[in-house]
């Protein structure tokens, strides 16, 4: 791990609720633990997967996290489904998606239920 990404993961496992970083390849390179908890799935087997493995078939996120790596500009969503077996049924989340570098985007979910 280096320097930067040491920084960001003390960061992201201060948050108490789910984070994840992601690159500008969609692959996972940070989660912290309430995140782990949220997708059901240790840090081991997420990181380096892509974010898209883990979103329900054609959802919302996947157009977001496009938006926001080609307009390098955040975006909020409320009120999306997450649901897949995974995760759960009827998995009711807020999203933000932030840049938060040249090459990284945060993602913070926030569940309704």
């Amino acid at each position: 791990m280096n320097i930067q990404n040491d920084i960001y993961y003390q960061i992201v496992n201060s948050m108490t609720f789910p984070m994840v970083i992601i690159n500008l390849q969609k692959k996972i390179t940070i989660i912290n633990i309430s995140g782990e908890d949220f997708l059901k799935t240790s840090s081991k087997m997420l990181i380096g997967r892509d974010i898209c493995d883990f979103m329900p078939f054609s959802s919302p996120i996947i157009n977001l996290i496009e938006k926001c790596i080609t307009e390098n500009s955040g975006f909020n969503e409320y009120g999306l489904d997450l649901s897949n077996p995974r995760i759960g049924i009827k998995k009711d989340i807020n999203i933000q998606i932030t840049p938060i570098s040249k090459d990284r985007i945060m993602l913070i979910f926030i569940d309704n239920n």
